[in-house]
């Protein structure tokens, strides 16, 4: 009897951290999606703090940028239709994460309004503080999904 008790026991404390965390791979993807954007951010940042730098950079990164942005937006909407159940500390984190993820799309969308205008060269410094934007966003991100803790 005790046996068959502690086995009941075992399997179902062995069952409770898989259906608690069953969305561990989405925010470990979505922590690694917002750490490769902050690095390319930051690197691009670092670039254009030179005055004669060449701003064809920015320019060959953009789809790097927007194909990150889509990600973490898609990963976001994920995690959201999952059917997560979150306390009321968890929902504020997880509402600034929607906010965070619309703000970063935001500012990869005025860095690609910057450089269709074709005056990029002229707009460097507008560019590399759009590239800190970013980089501060995707920091934001990593933390509130840490935050989270799912």
């Amino acid at each position: 009897m005790k046996t068959t008790l502690s086995m009941i026991l075992v399997c179902a404390l062995a069952l409770i951290p898989a259906s608690a965390n069953s969305n561990a791979p989405l925010a470990g993807q979505l922590t690694s999606e917002a750490r490769e954007l902050r690095v390319i951010a930051d690197d691009l940042a670092k670039q254009l703090k030179n005055r004669r730098a060449d701003v064809s950079i920015a320019e060959s990164r953009l789809d790097e940028f927007v194909r990150k942005s889509s990600e973490i937006s898609r990963l976001v909407a994920e995690l959201d239709q999952s059917g997560l159940t979150l306390d009321a500390r968890q929902q504020r984190e997880f509402d600034r994460l929607k906010n965070l993820a619309s703000l970063l799309d935001l500012f990869i969308g005025n860095k690609k309004d910057l450089l269709e205008r074709g005056n990029a060269a002229q707009q460097r410094e507008l560019l590399r503080a759009h590239s800190v934007g970013v980089v501060t966003r995707a920091e934001m991100i990593e933390k509130t999904v840490r935050k989270l803790g799912i």
